[in-house]
């Protein structure tokens, strides 16, 4: 399953209205960062002057900071992203420091040490590694004596510019396809002279079998070797409805034939002793008829597949109910084809119809294959930051140790559960609980206190996103930034948005442009 980094938090919450009824809402927060995947790219002229040229970059910076590292009580020199500075060192060791300053204030410091010699490389060493499970994966380092720096080229092109390499760093390249290609590491510094190294390697295939969830983003599994029809793995053409995901998806070109499929040769095969709903993920500007099959049962087991219905608007999640649609696929000449069957065995072979009896011409896409409730995929959802000054706010919860979940108060409870609709907007696995019963408080909510605050005088973003769900009906949902930690509850500053739909996920957003003067501690949600 995949998840959208814009994601930050996802909580579900039950909530009563009058006589405490049950209503359901979920949110999330959008980021609130330092900048990140700060780096610089280090250049040396090779004539014996010195001059060295740094260039940095990081997402979320507005401007760095740069240390040279050569002098004492040293005034950084400021350069914005996409410039770069000049700086002219003597020979010896260096190290340089650079500071990317985010919009909100909050920094984050790269730094590298630099050798500077006007003696020639010698004893260049390389390291090719390439025992990443991507086969297409080749890492590679260097070392030098007097080398300030390296170029590396992969061979894979013409008029290839050098990937630059650091001593004492490590870069990646993934080549287009197998085959054998010639790397050059040349090891250079402040001397015209510099030293290369050739190595002449061989890249592989993928070879990895096919398993569920499949989703085409796996770079150790062979979709193509183990796909059988007119099929190709794609970037998402059309991020947004159910697939957001600027990822990889599988394509199926049809030509216009009445029963076209792709064969998907499974490296484990579905059981269905226990779950027997399968969802899938389907792009078309056009409604049709979509056709799910398994076959090649392990023990003998009857061919069987369901007929589910695309709406054209674009891509939406289909799900493939075997448990009460299922029927059993055509044999020649058994009369029990098309008649009701619920498999219970295991099936290695997958074959999907896109506009299944109708001859329509074109290209679809599908992507995320899973078998609910048995992908495994909520096992590995982890709380990872929750924290602002560290990063993307990223209240993700395991489906145990909720220590991090949100803090209920005013007679309710509240607690981590599955997500009821993973699907559209929100397939995040787990969700918050909230429920208001009888005695319920007029003032209830959930909320939580940051070990950062959230700084709206320097932060230009000044906008929460959060996700909604309501189970049978709508209601006004309330955002609370308070100045002080939870449980305090003054002062503080509120904004209350309408729910519009029932049983789907909908985004609301709380603009707080209003208060650029202040800086909250506490987050509070109220219903």
């Amino acid at each position: 399953m995949k998840y959208l980094k814009s994601i930050l938090a996802v909580i579900i919450l039950t909530v009563a209205f009058g006589a405490c009824e049950k209503e359901e809402i979920s949110y999330a927060f959008q980021e609130i960062s330092a900048p990140t995947n700060v780096t610089a790219v280090f250049d040396i002229t090779q004539d014996d002057t010195g001059v060295v040229t740094v260039t940095p970059s990081g997402e979320g910076a507005q401007e760095f900071l740069v240390y040279w590292g050569d002098v004492a009580n040293e005034e950084p020199e400021l350069v914005t992203p996409g410039g770069s500075l000049e700086h002219t060192y003597g020979e010896g060791q260096y190290k340089a420091r650079v500071i990317a300053v985010g919009s909100t204030g909050l920094t984050s410091e790269f730094t590298q040490m630099l050798n500077v010699s006007f003696s020639a490389p010698e004893n260049l060493e390389v390291t090719i590694d390439q025992s990443d499970p991507n086969p297409l994966l080749v890492k590679i380092s260097a070392s030098a004596d007097n080398a300030t720096m390296f170029d590396v080229f992969w061979g894979d092109v013409d008029d290839e510019e050098a990937t630059p390499l650091m001593p004492n760093e490590t870069v990646e390249h993934i080549y287009p396809a197998a085959g054998e290609y010639t790397v050059r590491v040349i090891a250079k510094g402040a001397s015209a002279t510099t030293v290369e190294y050739t190595e002449v390697i061989t890249v592989s295939e993928a070879s990895g079998a096919i398993v569920l969830p499949i989703t085409f983003d796996d770079p150790a599994v062979n979709y193509a070797g183990n796909i059988d029809g007119a099929f190709s793995i794609v970037d998402n053409p059309a991020p947004g409805g159910a697939n957001e995901s600027e990822s990889k998806v599988g394509a199926i070109e049809n030509a216009g034939e009445l029963y076209e499929a792709i064969v998907i040769n499974l490296g484990e095969p579905v059981d269905f002793s226990e779950f027997k709903t399968l969802k899938m993920k389907f792009w078309s500007t056009s409604a049709m008829p979509v056709l799910m099959k398994f076959e090649g049962g392990v023990d003998g087991e009857r061919a069987n597949e369901v007929l589910v219905t695309h709406e054209g608007t674009g891509w939406e999640v289909l799900s493939f109910d075997f448990a009460n649609n299922a029927v059993k696929s055509y044999i020649d000449g058994d009369p029990e084809n098309g008649q009701p069957f619920v498999p219970t065995g295991k099936y290695s072979t997958m074959v999907i119809f896109a506009a299944f009896g109708e001859d329509t011409a074109g290209t679809f896409y599908f992507d995320d294959v899973e078998q609910e409730g048995a992908s495994g995929n909520c096992e590995t959802e982890t709380e990872e930051n929750i924290d602002p000054a560290a990063g993307d706010i990223n209240w993700t919860f395991k489906t145990a140790d909720f220590a991090h979940s949100f803090e209920p108060f005013g007679n309710i409870a509240s607690e981590i559960v599955a997500n009821p609709n993973p699907t559209g907007i929100n397939t995040s696995c787990n969700v918050q609980s909230y429920v208001k019963t009888a005695g319920c408080e007029l003032w209830s909510g959930v909320g939580k206190g940051l070990d950062n605050a959230i700084d709206l005088t320097t932060s230009p973003n000044k906008t929460f996103k959060l996700m909604v769900y309501g189970e049978s009906k709508t209601t006004t949902v309330t955002l609370q930034l308070e100045f002080e930690p939870f449980p305090n509850t003054e002062p503080l500053v509120a904004i209350n948005q309408e729910m519009t739909k029932v049983g789907e996920w909908e985004e609301l957003t709380f603009d707080f442009s209003e208060h650029t003067d202040k800086t909250f501690k506490s987050i509070i949600v109220y219903f």
